[in-house]
C-alpha cells in the first residue's frame, strides 16, 4: 500500500487526497468466484445442440468485508447501483450464448428467485420433498451470504467449438 501511494504521489502526480480515494476505491474492488453447474433434461451427458440449462452462483468477497458498495462515480449526475454481467461466450467467433444482469443490492428478490429455481430444479429431477427443502435451505444461505444464482439456457455448441474457446466473464 506504501508503494502504491508513493508510485501515486511521486510518479502519477497525484495528491494526498487522490491518492486515499484510489486507496478506497480499491478496498471497494471484489474478488470474484463462479460456481458453474450445467445440465440437460433427462440425460447424463450434453450432446452437441442440446438445450443446456446453466446454474452459476456468483460469490463476491471484499476485502472491507462489504456483501454490496455503491459504484465509485462522481460524476455520474444520479444514484448508481453495482452491477454486474454474466456472459457465456465463445471467444473466437464472439458469440454470445447467454447473458445475464446480476444486481447484489436488492437481497430479498434474489432469495425469492434462487429458492423458486432451486426447488423447481429439484422437483423436475425426482427429488423427494426432503431433499428440495434441503435444497432451498441451502440456496436461501448462499444468497444471505453474499452470492447470487444465475440461470439461463443456451444450445450446445457443435462440436468445431473447442474448449479452450468458451469464456466466461
Amino acid at each position: 500500500m506504501e508503494e502504491r501511494k508513493d508510485l501515486l504521489t511521486e510518479i502519477a502526480g497525484l495528491s494526498a487526497a487522490e491518492s486515499q480515494d484510489v486507496e478506497s476505491v480499491l478496498e471497494m474492488i471484489p474478488s470474484v468466484e463462479v460456481e458453474i453447474t450445467c445440465v440437460t433434461e433427462g440425460e447424463k451427458c450434453i450432446h452437441e445442440v442440446d438445450l443446456v440449462t446453466v446454474y452459476a452462483w456468483i460469490i463476491l468477497q471484499r476485502n472491507n468485508g462489504l456483501k454490496t458498495a455503491l459504484p465509485h462515480a462522481p460524476y455520474y449526475p444520479f444514484h448508481k447501483e453495482e452491477n454486474y454481467w454474466f456472459l457465456l461466450a465463445d471467444s473466437v467467433t464472439n458469440k454470445v450464448w447467454m447473458s445475464r444482469k446480476v444486481s447484489f443490492m436488492d437481497e430479498a428478490s434474489a432469495i425469492s428467485a434462487a429458492s423458486i429455481a432451486m426447488k423447481e430444479a429439484n422437483e423436475s429431477l425426482g427429488f423427494s420433498s426432503k431433499d428440495v427443502d434441503a435444497a432451498v435451505r441451502a440456496a436461501i444461505g448462499k444468497v444471505k451470504s453474499g452470492s447470487r444464482l444465475v440461470m439461463g439456457t443456451f444450445r450446445a455448441p457443435r462440436r468445431e467449438v473447442q474448449p479452450d474457446r468458451i469464456l466466461l466473464l
